[in-house]
């Protein structure tokens, strides 16, 4: 994530919000009516981590859409997130989640790595 943005320097608190709207338009490009009809959102697990030179960053499980094909949809995450305020070029999609990846983004090495549960959707 940019350190800072439009919105002043990055926190846990903006970070969290910018990852809200992040969601929100995604979900709203994915599922487009049925988002704000019926609800209808990705799965995320997002996970606020701060770096060894305090750098504020995310590591998150996304689920995939039925819908979309895999390129298409990194091409959208990637252009959804480099359009937030706090959106960095550097994003890195891997398809397939394993323990070792969820043993990794779980790590908390420091004690301001957390899940971000406000953000958090699983059905």
């Amino acid at each position: 994530m940019k350190q800072e943005g439009s919105g002043g320097k990055l926190n846990e608190i903006t970070s969290s919000q910018n990852f809200r709207h992040f969601m929100n338009v995604l979900n709203r490009k994915v599922y487009k009516q049925q988002f704000k009809r019926f609800n209808k959102r990705l799965n995320v697990i997002p996970i606020i981590e701060n770096s060894y030179k305090d750098r504020i960053h995310l590591h998150l499980i996304l689920s995939i859409p039925e819908n979309f094909h895999h390129d298409d949809y990194i091409y959208l995450i990637k252009e959804t997130w480099n359009n937030t305020n706090y959106g960095y070029r550097e994003v890195d999609v891997k398809p397939i989640i394993n323990s070792g990846w969820t043993e990794y983004i779980t790590k908390f090495k420091t004690s301001h790595d957390d899940v971000d549960w406000e953000n958090l959707h699983w059905d």
